[in-house]
């Protein structure tokens, strides 16, 4: 434990001596050899949040030594998962999952006149899983301390730097680039089976390489008592039946992914399988802004049918933990 008086006074001996125990065995240790290039992340670092803490509480702050000891095992145990021993059976065993077969076999090289933009693939698992499979970098290192980005590839691309600070900015290979890259995954992954699911999850990655989902796409969609995953075909053809809408909180033009909504009354009912353009529902001049969004393939392709689409807003249609008023985009076909 830390000598520099504090917090970390209140706690009991036989309390100290636990947290000393966790002190000496926690992975924290074997952060910098899994990631060489993070800040300086050993047991140093943990020591110091005790003093920061002490600094910020002052000395007269009422904290029992219970909460001091759960407090201390907070510190010891925060940047833990940045190791492979976080995870059962270590790198092997990350090696030796479905998901890390599948992207390894599929890395390709994104290149254009001898120059290399990334090693990657295009991502078949859901955007809210941290499996240290992806990174963004600018400069040749990294944009993230953890290297959990947003899911849709596995490997590393290439960015522009969008600030002094080595932000992530737009991809740096020219968009041929980008496209002769996708084509090629789209080859590997027609001779995978994928499943509907993970074509799902494909689709919603597409549109931030600038390329069209609808080829691939299939998106979840709650009706009937059912929820089912529609290819592009079989979504416009529900349109002759009901009506679709897909809710976004009062204040974005983003699908809202933190409801636990699946259907509504006399709707089929789009459940966004992750975020970023696809789910994008802006609107300019009363159609979808966006052409590679979820809602801009919809139009197209009931445009491209001969039909005519509907776009309608309805307002406070249901209710989300997080953003409270929830609206509903509404498409339909104008009778003829």
């Amino acid at each position: 434990m830390p000598r520099n008086p504090g917090l970390e006074d209140t706690i009991p001996l036989g309390l100290k001596n636990r947290n000393a125990n966790v002190h000496e065995t926690t992975s924290v240790g074997r952060i910098a050899s899994a990631l060489p290039n993070l800040t300086q992340h050993d047991i140093s670092h943990l020591d110091a949040l005790w003093e920061t803490a002490t600094l910020i509480a002052g000395k007269d702050y009422p904290i029992n030594p219970l909460e001091a000891f759960v407090f201390g095992g907070a510190i010891l145990l925060h940047d833990s998962a940045l190791s492979f021993e976080a995870y059962s059976g270590g790198i092997t065993a990350i090696r030796s999952t479905i998901k890390w077969q599948d992207a390894y076999h599929r890395l390709r090289p994104i290149t254009e006149a001898g120059k290399c933009f990334g090693l990657a693939a295009l991502s078949t698992r859901r955007a809210n899983t941290q499996d240290f499979l992806n990174v963004a970098t600018v400069g040749g290192l990294a944009t993230s301390v953890h290297h959990r980005g947003r899911g849709d590839y596995f490997g590393f691309i290439v960015c522009k730097p969008k600030s002094a600070k080595r932000d992530q900015g737009e991809f740096a290979a020219p968009n041929s680039a980008m496209q002769t890259w996708v084509e090629g995954q789209f080859e590997i992954l027609k001779q995978s089976k994928l499943t509907p699911e993970e074509q799902c999850i494909v689709a919603t990655g597409l549109p931030r390489f600038g390329v069209d989902p609808s080829c691939m796409m299939r998106v979840c969609v709650g009706f009937e008592e059912r929820i089912v995953f529609l290819d592009l075909r079989e979504l416009t053809s529900l349109l002759d039946r009901m009506h679709v809408a897909i809710v976004k909180s009062s204040f974005m033009e983003h699908a809202d992914v933190y409801s636990n909504i699946f259907h509504l009354p006399n709707r089929a009912l789009i459940r966004p399988y992750g975020s970023g353009d696809f789910y994008d529902l802006a609107m300019m001049s009363g159609v979808p802004k966006k052409d590679h969004s979820v809602i801009g393939c919809i139009h197209r392709a009931l445009l491209a049918k001969g039909k005519t689409p509907r776009w309608t807003l309805e307002k406070n249609v249901a209710h989300s933990p997080i953003f409270g008023t929830l609206d509903a985009v509404v498409v339909s076909i104008k009778p003829t």
